[in-house]
């Protein structure tokens, strides 16, 4: 997700059990930047996943599979 990044809400972790330890305990250790990362976060899933967003997307699908 280069949106993370991007937005400064998070960053990747392998899918490794140490890797996800690792990432996890530097969230518990950095109060700021878990909750620097906590209110981008919502920003983010709020703008890309967020009913007006969806509501757009589905129209544009729907009339482009209606115009066949």
């Amino acid at each position: 997700w280069p949106e993370l990044n991007e937005w400064k809400a998070g960053f990747w972790v392998e899918r490794d059990a140490n890797a996800f330890a690792e990432a996890a305990l530097r969230l518990l250790e950095d109060s700021v930047k878990r909750d620097a990362y906590a209110v981008k976060g919502k920003q983010m899933v709020k703008e890309y996943f967020g009913w007006d967003t969806v509501a757009i997307r589905m129209e544009k699908e729907y009339a482009a599979s209606c115009s066949y």
